[in-house]
């Protein structure tokens, strides 16, 4: 397996953040219930955090490789488990509204990853453009012949 560390530094990464994630938000589950503007904010809001967070790692990932982007999917599914453990397992305040969290935090970290993906291929060419223009200006005209500047005394 070609590029294993980086592989298994992302995947912990992303496991980590994932609890990070729920361990600073997992209070605000009872503003999701709530009726009118503050419950659909709240879950925006929570919407919002897995599409940046999955967006940001599946960027970074595809910017640094040059091999299929598809782990960048399994980066965001590893973002979502933390979350989805605790939201099914323990006694939360999203009785009513468990399964619509749960579809839109699904959504939301999948669509970061696919955005994530083009994000890192747009850098990456850029990237490689750039070095390819760099290396084929050769050495600048100051630094060809710097001796042919010097005085004769």
């Amino acid at each position: 397996m070609e590029n294993w560390q980086r592989k298994f530094a992302y995947i912990t990464g992303s496991v980590v953040f994932g609890l990070l994630i729920i361990i600073l938000t997992h209070t605000l589950f009872g503003y999701v219930n709530e009726p009118g503007w503050v419950g659909y904010l709240a879950l925006t809001g929570f919407g919002l955090v897995y599409l940046n967070v999955s967006y940001l790692f599946g960027r970074r990932y595809t910017k640094r490789t040059d091999q299929s982007s598809t782990l960048s999917y399994l980066l965001a599914a590893l973002i979502l488990v933390p979350t989805l453990l605790w939201i099914y397992t323990k006694e939360t305040e999203l009785a009513e509204s468990r399964l619509v969290f749960t579809l839109v935090a699904i959504f939301s970290a999948f669509l970061g990853a696919y955005f994530g993906i083009r994000g890192g291929i747009r850098r990456r060419a850029a990237y490689f453009k750039n070095l390819k223009e760099s290396q084929e200006g050769g050495v600048s005209e100051d630094l060809q012949r710097p001796h042919d500047q010097m005085s004769g005394n």
